[in-house]
């Protein structure tokens, strides 16, 4: 009987072995996993708070542009007011002018602001995901360790 014990818990011993070689593959298994998704949210991240800095460049630029023009329209007026024949022609393209520089800095204002909730939504999106992932190689990681116990 004694041998039949020993040959038994070499057994279980076997047993309790390949299962923890098992779940330590597992383990790394989901490791290589997480780690590929957070230099995927990573890099998506990186990418997106480069979009927003180019929009933000164009905003200011787009912006510049604008006070540039408005300056010029100005100095349009000033100058059609010391032209009594060309006075009313200048002052309503400037206004023309000014009106549309407006409603295109609003439009791209819009736009700038639509776009940068859309990352930050998928930004927040990922990192709920990279919290249920971690979350779930925690799991698995102590149901591992309680398999191998």
């Amino acid at each position: 009987k004694s041998r039949e014990d020993v040959e038994r818990a070499q057994k279980e011993l076997v047993d309790a072995t390949a299962k923890a070689d098992a779940a330590g593959e597992r383990a790394a298994d989901l490791e290589e996993q997480l780690r590929k998704f957070r230099e995927t949210a990573a890099s998506e991240a990186g990418e997106q708070a480069a979009r927003i800095r180019a929009l933000e460049a164009q905003l200011v630029q787009k912006t510049e542009e604008i006070a540039a023009q408005g300056q010029k329209s100005r100095e349009d007026v000033e100058r059609a007011q010391k032209e009594l024949v060309d006075a009313t022609a200048k002052a309503d393209a400037a206004g023309e002018r000014a009106a549309d520089l407006e409603e295109q800095l609003r439009k791209f204002r819009e736009t700038a602001a639509s776009e940068a909730g859309e990352q930050a939504a998928r930004i927040r999106a990922l990192e709920a995901q990279l919290v249920q992932k971690t979350e779930e190689i925690a799991a698995q990681g102590q149901k591992s360790r309680e398999d191998v116990e």
